[in-house]
């Protein structure tokens, strides 16, 4: 039997990317291997400056992850959110990254999931505040688009045909797998073993129902997000948040917790609030671009709610 490329799951953010890589895609799973641990991702593909990129050197070091995948018989996959670009700084890195991609793995699958784009964004700023973030909702959403130097939210890379353009120019269309968040909320199974015959993993179903369900990673409440963004200033120095004076995961934690045992019953008036203007500000602005998206993909994005152009009218769908 031939071997089999490997795959490279590039996210999206917020897409289950943290469930696939503890589950289908984890070390003891059973079709899949990691090739190269997210952290051994970021150092190899990511982090280095382009000046200092050197593609040969991260190509020798990926083959030994990929061999040893092989030689236990599974697909070598590479799972890493931030080959998609990082969302805090407009995913300016997307095109750069596939471009490293295929000097590193040039023989490689890619994987792509998309998420309806007011939900993303949403949970984008959570997490955001979550990783020690300051900015409001509102603010995250209308930064000074004149600010350069320090990137922030754009709207471009939720316009997802862009991405996914590049990507089938890059690898061939029959080498990438688009794929729809809801689609793995509504039926996990079906999502993990179209994944796999994609990648040419010999799973079973009842195999794939056995692997971790449970939720993962999930966004912080509304309201915990309201009480975290104002204590960040002084408590969570991270790299959105660099000049906080300390560095109290501690408290993170413990908000975590308190989240679970109370503060997310109590979001429901911040959540509604939130939503409407994360509404507000995609309506309009991602139909047409998804309409894009569904022609040069099939994927089912009326289904799912994603904005789209009435077909009647050619004006944008309520």
């Amino acid at each position: 039997m031939s071997a089999r490329p490997p795959l490279v799951h590039l996210g999206l953010h917020r897409t289950g990317t943290t469930w696939l890589q503890k589950g289908l895609f984890a070390a003891d799973g059973p079709g899949f291997h990691p090739a190269l641990s997210l952290e051994e991702a970021i150092e190899l593909l990511v982090r280095p400056h382009p000046l200092a990129w050197n593609a040969a050197s991260a190509r020798f070091k990926a083959s030994a992850g990929i061999e040893a995948a092989r030689a236990r018989g599974r697909v070598p996959v590479v799972s890493c959110e931030e080959l998609s670009g990082n969302p805090h700084a407009g995913n300016r890195t997307a095109v750069a990254m596939l471009d490293r991609i295929g000097e590193v793995l040039p023989e490689a699958r890619i994987l792509l999931v998309f998420r309806r784009q007011p939900d993303l964004i949403l949970s984008n700023h959570r997490q955001f505040v979550a990783r020690g973030g300051t900015r409001s909702l509102a603010a995250y959403l209308a930064p000074d688009p004149t600010w350069f130097r320090m990137p922030r939210l754009a709207p471009e890379p939720f316009e997802f045909d862009r991405l996914a353009a590049r990507c089938i120019e890059r690898f061939g269309e029959d080498r990438v797998l688009f794929a729809c968040h809801e689609a793995l909320v509504e039926d996990p199974i079906v999502f993990m073993r179209r994944i796999s015959e994609f990648a040419g993993a010999s799973i079973t179903e009842a195999i794939l129902r056995n692997l971790p369900s449970e939720r993962v990673n999930a966004s912080p409440s509304a309201l915990r997000a309201s009480i975290q963004r104002r204590t960040n200033r002084w408590l969570l120095r991270d790299d959105v948040n660099p000049d906080a004076p300390f560095a109290s995961w501690r408290f993170r934690s413990l908000l975590a917790r308190l989240d679970r045992l109370l503060l997310r019953r109590l979001s429901g008036p911040i959540e509604r609030r939130d939503r409407r203007r994360v509404e507000a500000w995609c309506r309009g602005r991602f139909a047409e671009s998804n309409a894009r998206l569904a022609a040069m993909t099939g994927l089912e994005l009326r289904r799912y709610s994603y904005e789209l152009p009435d077909a009647a009218t050619n004006r944008v769908a309520p």
